[in-house]
């Protein structure tokens, strides 16, 4: 039965497949045994510089100015409810991490992880703690953009304070190499985006403090490092949304240490997934909508900070991206919807709209826009 399976997996996957998932999950076994070893696989990482992002905050204060009042209002009920610890996780569900926030706790069960075990040393499935991307929800800090959209409409400090004080608390809980949060290169990458991204909202506001650059920074040292150190498992095992996601992260991380030979590497090997993963018409590896609209939100980020790093998107891989996007609209009904189509576990990695994460519209338009003016230029 087993030679059965094994033959399988072979022809479905590939031997080299194969073999580099075995050269994997025996670093892993060879990590449990010698746990020190770990500084082995390490690569050398020295973050300097946060501010990849630029953010426009007139516009940005405009357009939440011109919004109605009902959706100023969801905004601030989400805000407030995230200051507390409540968060839309899956971007339907209110789960309750408590205040001060747990960063390794199970809302479902209300069972935690123990973070004094480096990442290698939790297993992927437990059946006491549960579903480990509960625990990883709250970490990849999707709610911060509450805090800064409520602090836009309000000017209320109480939403900062929430800012600085989940990521300090996130801090003291997470420390690199240690914990559930260090598990996957993927949540580490939407982390690093999401605060760097925020920690810019705040800074415009001349609210951020020495220690939240300190904070922010370890943090994005430590997810840095896990993305750099461990990158191979993504590369050669993976190659779907999660490679993508890693690979966004490399370069932003690449920039943050001002490191062009590293940003240089990884967008040679970002193109090479893009061709791998896009299909001529359009279509996404996974068959799936809604990691479609993921990935295609990890580039409209690639977009942002392309004159930062210095590195043009080539106009086969832009033509391939505004396929992706056309299908989109073509398939997209008129209230921006999609049919729910392939694997969705309401990733929005980016929830900057007050529509429900199903609506794709905003991702299409930025895309199509971006498109046009590239194509103008």
């Amino acid at each position: 039965m087993k030679i059965n399976i094994i033959i399988k997996i072979i022809n479905e996957y590939g031997i080299l497949w194969c073999f580099y998932r075995i050269l994997y999950l025996l670093k892993i076994k060879f990590l449990n045994i010698n746990k020190n070893s770990w500084k082995f696989f390490e690569r050398k990482t020295d973050i300097k510089n946060l501010n990849i992002f630029d953010i426009d905050i007139k516009s940005l204060e405009k357009f939440l100015g011109n919004l109605e009042i009902k959706y100023k209002n969801e905004i601030l009920d989400k805000a407030n409810k995230a200051v507390n610890g409540k968060i839309y996780a899956f971007s339907k569900n209110i789960l309750d991490y408590g205040n001060p926030m747990k960063w390794n706790f199970n809302p479902i069960t209300q069972k935690e992880t123990n973070n004094n075990k480096m990442w290698f040393e939790i297993p992927d499935f437990n059946n006491e703690i549960g579903d480990i991307k509960l625990i990883w929800e709250p970490s990849r800090f999707c709610h911060l953009y509450l805090f800064s959209r409520a602090y836009i409409i309000s000017k209320d400090i109480k939403y900062y304070k929430a800012f600085s004080e989940q990521i300090k608390q996130w801090n003291i809980n997470n420390k690199y190499p240690y914990g559930a949060n260090y598990k996957c290169g993927q949540e580490s990458a939407i982390r690093m985006i999401n605060i760097l991204m925020n920690y810019t909202v705040f800074k415009n506001y001349n609210l951020i403090s020495e220690e939240d650059t300190k904070n922010v920074q370890e943090i994005v040292e430590g997810s840095y490092k896990k993305l750099v150190s461990n990158f191979f498992y993504a590369e050669k095992c993976v190659k779907n949304n999660h490679t993508i996601s890693e690979l966004i992260g490399l370069i932003i991380g690449a920039w943050c240490e001002n490191n062009d030979k590293r940003i240089k590497k990884y967008y040679n090997k970002l193109v090479k997934q893009l061709e791998i993963q896009f299909k001529e018409d359009g279509g996404y590896i996974q068959y799936s909508f809604n990691y479609q609209r993921l990935v295609l939100q990890l580039l409209e980020i690639l977009f942002k900070i392309e004159n930062k790093i210095n590195v043009r998107i080539e106009n086969k891989m832009k033509q391939l991206i505004y396929k992706s996007v056309i299908q989109l609209y073509q398939l997209q009904s008129s209230n921006g919807n999609l049919p729910n189509y392939g694997s969705n576990d309401g990733a929005l990695i980016v929830p900057v709209t007050c529509a429900d994460y199903r609506d794709f519209s905003s991702t299409i338009r930025y895309i199509i826009c971006f498109y046009n003016k590239q194509k103008a230029i």
